[in-house]
């Protein structure tokens, strides 16, 4: 082999070289935007199902400010305001809301069924003591508590009494009974007075 026969099969292999060198880094670039493409198809794509116990949304200090999750199998919604304000959907065997206040005051806003005793609408006020206004329907009738945190508490309407002989009945709509310690103190009508 002569010496300008070298030198053109160098050249030659030397173009090779370099046309396999453009034709793997195309195919390179080609394979990260076919990679890329398909990621940006993932991510821009809509599941049908997402699967989790709990989803948090945070804000830009990365304090939650909605969480959505299972209490006890339950359902459960809670917004919070960074002034303190929560707002509680759920999270309880029916359903309610429940509106905080930075000092811990409720709104408790409910229906539905605890144990064995029907509920039916109830709108629930209570400060951070425990002081509340409760009103309540329920299958035996409507009722107003209001109680302090001493446990007195005076209920207008319906409520449940037991007698000095350990009987349980209901009073009607149209009574008032103050009780101190679940214990009745005073009613009227009276117990004995009829319906």
């Amino acid at each position: 082999m002569s010496e300008a026969q070298l030198v053109q099969r160098l050249e030659r292999l030397d173009r090779d070289n370099r046309r396999l060198r453009h034709i793997s880094l195309v195919a390179l670039l080609l394979l990260g935007a076919a990679v890329g493409l398909g990621a940006a198809r993932t991510t821009l794509g809509v599941s049908d199902v997402i699967k989790a116990r709990e989803f948090d949304v945070v804000n830009a200090a990365g304090a939650t400010v909605v969480q959505m999750s299972t209490v006890r199998g339950l359902p459960g919604l809670r917004l919070r305001w960074p002034q303190g304000y929560q707002m509680i959907l759920g999270s309880t065997p029916y359903p309610n809301i429940t509106l905080r206040g930075p000092g811990g005051q409720s709104t408790f806003l409910a229906g539905g069924k605890i144990g064995t005793v029907m509920h039916g609408p109830e709108i629930l006020l209570m400060d951070p003591h425990g002081a509340a206004i409760d009103l309540q329907v329920k299958r035996s009738g409507p009722g107003i508590d209001l109680g302090d945190i001493r446990s007195s508490s005076m209920v207008l309407g319906t409520t449940t009494v037991t007698s000095a002989t350990g009987q349980t009945r209901h009073t009607s709509a149209a009574s008032i009974v103050m009780f101190r310690d679940r214990h009745v103190i005073w009613q009227a009508p009276d117990e004995g007075d009829s319906k």
